[in-house]
């Protein structure tokens, strides 16, 4: 093993390690894991990040990447959070590495947080798409509905 492969594994190991924290105990992390780490031979976290870079890397800066996220809670009718968190997250990521525009794909009730929190994170959110491709550190957002029948129209 190189040097590089090492590193890259103990990366995927504590990435991996670090995602399958089970706070409230629910263990559906441990009972889905091992399938996936079987699937890519490895570290989840890695696999999934050289699969990204294959795809994207030498990308146009106009390429769009559709990210999904978000789903409300019931019985309350409020948004999650850690999801939106991650997405923005990951977002911000796509940016940076590969200067493309992002498209997040949200609930209407999960808008408030992504609008809100994209700031923190120094990215820029537009409903436009094309005002997003033309501004630097910018992604887009659409809204589709929770209603299947209205969801199914829009996309």
């Amino acid at each position: 093993m190189t040097e590089r492969e090492l590193s890259e594994y103990n990366v995927g190991e504590n990435l991996d390690q670090l995602m399958n924290l089970d706070p409230r105990g629910y263990g559906v992390c441990r009972v889905l894991y091992p399938a996936s780490r079987n699937y890519a031979g490895g570290p989840v976290a890695m696999h999934a990040a050289k699969k990204l870079y294959e795809l994207l890397d030498g990308k146009p800066s106009d390429t769009i990447v559709y990210v999904m996220t978000g789903f409300i809670l019931r019985p309350h009718l409020q948004p999650e959070t850690d999801g939106i968190t991650g997405a923005l997250l990951f977002v911000r990521a796509l940016i940076r590495a590969f200067g493309i525009t992002p498209v997040l794909a949200i609930p209407e009730k999960n808008k408030p947080a992504v609008l809100n929190c994209a700031p923190v994170l120094g990215i820029h959110v537009y409903d436009d798409i094309e005002k997003a491709r033309s501004l630097p550190l910018s992604f887009a957002y659409t809204v589709i509905s929770v209603d299947q029948a209205e969801a199914d129209i829009q996309i």
